[in-house]
């Protein structure tokens, strides 16, 4: 978390836009064209997630995420809030992320001007940050939720995984604390109920 949070700071205007892609796992595609309809804030903030841009012969096309599937993503308090600010200043339609002129961004632009200056920025400071490219973003959020606790349902369902057998495939490595975890969380439960 410390060196997500170094490169959405090192990204300066763009530090949402990192901050979102680092906890949410957001594909490129799929961040780039969210509206500020697709936000939903209150006691249980949370972005809709049902279309994504595809690159096609060099033009951008927007139409539904990789796997077709429309899902619902949480998002952490303090990034909505953030949001939320954003979501003041545009209307419904307009996308939260835009290029010069409102245009829809366009991955190797924004990497080469934005994304590398920060990498290489929170770089000079820090020998072990390992240079993420954006998508290895995607991999932090879904790290984060399965160091938070989640269950294999829910990183599959904040993935955009077609099945949770391909979140455990792909992220197999990272349940692995789970397997002393939970023997230590039943034994609390032992010893709470007087069996210890």
């Amino acid at each position: 978390m410390p060196q997500l949070v170094a490169l959405a700071l090192a990204s300066g205007e763009h530090s949402l836009f990192i901050m979102l892609a680092g906890t949410c796992g957001l594909r490129w595609g799929e961040i780039t064209a969210l509206t500020a309809a697709d936000v939903q804030l209150g006691p249980r903030p949370s972005l809709s997630i049902s279309k994504a841009y595809a690159e096609v012969g060099g033009t951008l096309i927007l139409g539904p995420t990789k796997g077709g599937e429309k899902r619902i993503v949480p998002l952490p308090r303090v990034v909505a809030d953030r949001l939320a600010v954003v979501l003041e200043t545009i209307e419904p339609r307009e996308r939260l992320f835009s290029g010069a002129r409102g245009s829809a961004l366009r991955n190797n632009t924004w990497t080469r001007r934005h994304y590398a200056p920060a990498i290489a920025a929170v770089a000079s400071t820090d020998d072990s940050f390992p240079r993420p490219t954006f998508h290895d973003l995607r991999h932090t959020a879904v790290s984060l939720a399965i160091s938070a606790g989640a269950n294999v349902k829910v990183v599959q369902r904040i993935a955009g995984h077609a099945s949770a057998t391909m979140t455990l495939d792909t992220y197999a490595g990272l349940f692995d604390d789970d397997l002393h975890d939970s023997a230590s969380r039943i034994n609390d439960a032992l010893t709470a109920n007087s069996w210890g």
